[in-house]
């Protein structure tokens, strides 16, 4: 099988090979268009199968088809100075070939639609074969967990791509997992001052990390936020449009809501645990009550159907449209409010429901942003997102890194987790892993047990 890109035998002189090959799946540049030149002196490989994909990909309107726009454009501009594209030298020192772009693969591409991971492999296999001895290594370079398991299964090396990517290990939760002992005297001082000053061994703490104070013989604890070089005692537990804290997490997450310096929160928990009715509440005391922060509220949701099966065409407005995937937004104002609340809100403009695929170009100030599903997002759509917020707004991530739907993205690589692992530490950011889970009995054992 031919294949463009082969060029001067690294390490025929009696050398020992330095240079590195690495092929590229499609999953590693939907991640990141950029991908090819973060891999420094070494040759790249682009599978035709994935060029073909990605020409596929780049009509759609969601941040798949920007990623597949992207890379083609990229492609495109060095094809104008390399018709062929045949070892191209990219600005990292590394050079970029296509793999397998022949009249048979064409073929078999166009009868096999459902086997491209598979001529992928293939191609990767061959590679290998052909030129084991010619690279210190040789690997596929995949996003897609499916993928590097099949890779696997034939003794292909596989990688994931890892810029961007948060290892499930170094996961930030947004607090301190085990509480601090204290004695009563230290927690009533901090109880009567609303602060404590910062001991040595808390010093690893991020700002705006949380930590529970609580006696030894736990009768009495308190929720603390790191601000600068103290322990500040978290509100959180307060009615907030009828709806309370029922656990530390929650009390937590209604703080960081409630807080007008923090910028950006991030909420990341599983079914029920709260994260959509809490932002709701604190976003409705915030905007509709008097004293308002904000001028209005924006509801927005990545387009991404559960199981990736599509409820194709909807009648209607853009709001009818939106309808059948803004379905927990609208059920915790009704909850909140009564029935015909979300109606009304948004018949007086107070609130917006948006799909994601029509925030690129706004710029929104003074408005109270909630990005639910985030975690469908890949780190490009989280930055589109983010970008929009104007002067004075304030936007929060809702997610359950567990319930991924979009293809080619994993818990490491999703924009949610990029996005936490960016902004820690930052004094406008703070963020919350909610655990348990309050919506019913059954919703948790759900959660736990399926």
């Amino acid at each position: 099988m031919a294949f463009f890109g082969f060029h001067a035998k690294p390490g025929s002189n009696g050398h020992k090979p330095r240079r590195k090959a690495y092929i590229l799946d499609t999953s590693t540049i939907i991640h990141d268009p950029e991908c090819f030149l973060n891999f420094q002196d070494n040759d790249l490989f682009i599978p035709y199968v994935t060029v073909y994909e990605l020409d596929g990909l780049r009509k759609g309107k969601n941040g798949r088809g920007r990623s597949a726009r992207d890379a083609i454009r990229f492609l495109e501009d060095l094809r104008q100075t390399n018709p062929s594209l045949a070892s191209r030298k990219l600005s990292s020192g590394g050079t970029l070939s296509i793999l397998g772009a022949n009249s048979e693969i064409f073929r078999r591409i166009a009868e096999n639609h459902e086997g491209r991971d598979d001529l992928i492999l293939e191609l990767a296999r061959e590679f290998i074969d052909r030129n084991g001895r010619l690279y210190q290594k040789i690997a596929l370079v995949s996003n897609d967990t499916g993928m590097r398991v099949k890779a696997a299964c034939l003794g292909i090396p596989a990688e994931i791509y890892e810029r961007g990517t948060v290892p499930e290990s170094a996961e930030y939760t947004g607090h301190v997992a085990e509480p601090l002992v204290v004695t009563p005297e230290a927690l009533a001082d901090l109880s009567e001052q609303g602060f404590a000053m910062l001991t040595p061994d808390l010093e690893g703490m991020e700002e705006n990390e949380f930590l529970i104070l609580r006696t030894a013989d736990r009768k009495s604890s308190r929720i603390c936020r790191r601000r600068g070089e103290r322990l500040v005692l978290a509100g959180g537990s307060q009615d907030v449009c009828g709806i309370r804290g029922r656990n530390a997490m929650q009390c937590m997450a209604l703080d960081l809501l409630l807080d007008p310096e923090i910028q950006l929160v991030a909420l990341i928990g599983g079914a029920g645990v709260g994260k959509t009715l809490l932002s709701v509440a604190a976003g409705l005391q915030q905007t509709v009550k008097s004293g308002a922060l904000y001028d209005q509220m924006i509801c927005i949701k990545p387009i991404v159907p559960v199981g990736g099966k599509d409820l194709g065409y909807l009648p209607g407005d853009k709001g009818e449209k939106l309808e059948p995937w803004m379905g927990p937004y609208i059920h915790s104002l009704n909850y909140i409010g009564g029935y015909g609340y979300a109606d009304r809100l948004l018949d007086q403009g107070v609130i917006h429901l948006e799909a994601m695929t029509y925030m690129r170009g706004s710029s929104i100030p003074s408005t109270w942003i909630m990005l639910d599903e985030a975690q469908n997002l890949t780190p490009k759509e989280i930055k589109t997102a983010m970008t929009r917020a104007g002067e004075g707004s304030k936007i929060i991530l809702l997610a359950d890194p567990s319930q991924i739907d979009t293809p080619y993205l994993s818990r490491e690589s999703c924009g949610i987790m990029h996005a936490i692992n960016a902004f820690k530490g930052r004094p406008l950011f703070g963020m919350v892993q909610l655990e348990k889970s309050e919506r019913s009995e059954l919703a948790a054992l759900s959660a736990a047990l399926l």
